[in-house]
């Protein structure tokens, strides 16, 4: 029980996070990050590239700043729907008894 509180309480912490100042320009950040790698990612002309394992260094570098630019809302979207889901089967618990 003491697990599920604690996953209740930090979906809402990370629910009021997100709904704070501080935690709405991180998600908006975010989202600007993901749309700059996938805009250097079109843009990138592998053509103008004549070697291979400078081609590949461009494109894991692209590749690595979508990744965490997802992970910050990613973590946070998970603890939101992690402490939801624990509150729903607390309830339906509660309800049984």
């Amino acid at each position: 029980m003491s697990d599920d509180l604690e996953k209740i309480e930090r979906g809402e912490q990370a629910t009021k996070f997100i709904q704070s100042n501080l935690g709405t320009e991180l998600m908006v950040a975010s989202e600007k990050d993901k749309i700059s790698a996938i805009e250097a990612f079109l843009k990138l002309d592998p053509y103008s590239i004549f070697e291979l394992g400078e081609l590949q260094s461009k494109i894991a570098g692209i590749k690595q700043e979508y990744i965490t630019a997802s992970r910050v809302g990613a973590y946070l979207n998970n603890f939101i729907v992690e402490g939801d889901n624990t509150l729903d089967i607390v309830n339906q618990d509660q309800e049984e008894y």
